[in-house]
């Protein structure tokens, strides 16, 4: 597992292109990764009523981040990345007004 900041500089430092990935790739690895994801997730309570039993949070939790691996796995091997520094040069401060703008608006 990665922890939470090895992820947020990795992040900070690759932007994803999807315009220049594959998306067709993407999709179809994605479908086989995600189906080959089985839980079985059940509660025995005959009612309809709030279900406290701590396990299926756990459950619940291990699907989750399964869903969050096979799509991260499948763009990492579909989708191009480039360094953000590669990009600095077509930046302008024309750029900078519409990215300010778009935030505050």
């Amino acid at each position: 597992m990665v922890n939470s900041e090895e992820a947020a500089t990795k992040i900070n430092s690759v932007r994803e292109y999807r315009d220049r990935g594959n998306i067709v790739g993407f999709y179809n690895d994605t479908g086989v990764i995600l189906s080959e994801i089985e839980h079985h997730l059940r509660c025995d309570r005959d009612d309809d009523s709030l279900c406290c039993d701590t396990s299926h949070l756990l459950d619940i939790g291990i699907y989750y981040n399964e869903i969050v691996f096979a799509l991260t796995q499948t763009a990492d091997q579909n989708i191009s990345r480039v360094p953000k520094s590669a990009m600095k040069h077509h930046w302008s401060v024309a750029l900078d007004n519409l990215k300010n703008k778009c935030f505050y608006t």
